[in-house]
């Protein structure tokens, strides 16, 4: 089973590194709510979850095979804030735009 994440953020800000777009992508990556999507759907091969920005820059747009509607939006809990991202599930079908 694997579990993946894809968090938008800028790396580096003027005069250095800025680490809080890791921050989110490694909470997403082991958040809570994609765990329990995981467990409840052992026949998944992955579990992918990306951050709204994501999702609006790449994901809505349907480049290539990506079918948004596959997509769910879901707030999780990070660091004392509610973080919005959109989780695939692979079952859903609907190819209407």
């Amino acid at each position: 089973m694997l579990r993946a994440v894809v968090d938008s953020g800028e790396l580096y800000r003027h005069h250095g590194f800025y680490g809080s777009a890791l921050d989110d992508a490694y909470g997403l990556l082991n958040s809570t709510e994609l765990r329990d999507r995981l467990r409840r759907h052992p026949e998944w091969p992955l579990g992918l979850m990306v951050s709204h920005g994501i999702y609006d820059g790449v994901v809505r747009h349907a480049y290539g095979d990506i079918n948004p509607h596959n997509y769910a939006p879901m707030t999780i809990h990070l660091k004392q804030r509610d973080v919005a991202t959109w989780a695939h599930d692979p079952t859903k079908t609907s190819t209407e735009q």
